[in-house]
């Protein structure tokens, strides 16, 4: 079951990647958090009306303060990263989430990984490669070194570091209460740590327009699709290691470059697809045999 809901958090991350992206033609990443957090508390209250409030301890408030801080800056950043760039080049670098996982889960939570999941990380960084192959003609190095220099790609390198942080104290977040009281509190949460950056963006000239029906009703689309991604995520972190969901959702890589590769027309597709395929490869590898 762990697997089922593994893979439908892949579907629903795809899904919103891509519908994401078209949505913020029309407003910015800021007022999209904001919203898509305070609908997905709004699905979230009758699923923990029927099934009670759990009993919780001490550790759920400290997961609950790390895990709410950390992500209302990483779904900004996410957001900010898939504006502007295109999702063949910054969404195979969350590939990389499963590598800082292995480490931070094995810190945080004692989750031990063997040799094949190291190499499965060393096949990750051989992928990544490949995501400008085209540069290796001016230096051997220049693919790698393109991806430090991109403002973009350094953004999604350091939110899959916080990702893997974020994840080992949600199972301990989780752990502690219920997966669908723990995705209702931490997106509670962001709503109110982001609430001043509404304000602010409300202030501004353009403040009323964000605010239109059509923008709207395309956020709350993206919140659904964002809260079966989550919803789905945290029941599996509930029933699996922390790094086998993480590789796993690591798979919405895959839909999501191909399929927004055809509606947003990105070029250089075929190198980015050859890399993606690599690294989604060495988390297959690190999935199935650790």
């Amino acid at each position: 079951m762990g697997i089922l809901f593994s893979f439908i958090n892949a579907f629903g991350t795809s899904a919103y990647d891509i519908f994401g992206k078209k949505t913020l033609k029309e407003t910015n990443e800021y007022f999209m958090v904001w919203v898509m957090s305070v609908f997905i508390v709004i699905m979230c209250i009758p699923i923990v009306i029927y099934s009670g409030i759990p009993i919780i301890d001490n550790s759920f408030w400290v997961a609950l303060i790390i895990c709410g801080s950390a992500n209302s800056l990483t779904n900004i950043l996410y957001l900010k990263a898939i504006k502007t760039k295109d999702l063949s080049v910054v969404i195979p670098i969350m590939a990389f989430s499963p590598i800082f996982v292995l480490v931070t889960a094995n810190i945080i939570l004692g989750e031990v990984p063997n040799v094949i999941s190291i190499i499965g990380v060393f096949i990750i960084v051989f992928g990544s490669y490949f995501l400008n192959i085209k540069k290796a003609k001016i230096g051997i190095f220049k693919p790698f070194s393109i991806l430090l220099k991109d403002k973009e790609s350094r953004l999604m390198l350091l939110i899959g570091f916080i990702y893997s942080i974020t994840a080992s104290y949600s199972k301990i977040g989780i752990q502690s209460s219920s997966p669908i009281f723990w995705l209702m509190t931490t997106t509670a949460y962001i709503t109110i740590i982001t609430f001043p950056l509404i304000v602010i963006e409300f202030n501004k000239n353009e403040g009323y327009r964000i605010f239109s029906l059509s923008i709207m009703k395309k956020i709350l689309i993206c919140s659904s699709m964002r809260f079966c991604a989550l919803f789905s995520q945290m029941i599996a972190l509930n029933l699996m290691l922390v790094s086998h969901v993480i590789s796993i959702k690591r798979f919405s890589i895959v839909f999501s470059v191909i399929i927004g590769s055809l509606i947003f027309k990105e070029k250089n597709i075929k190198e980015r697809t050859l890399g993606m395929l690599i690294m989604v490869l060495g988390v297959l590898l690190m999935t199935l045999y650790s």
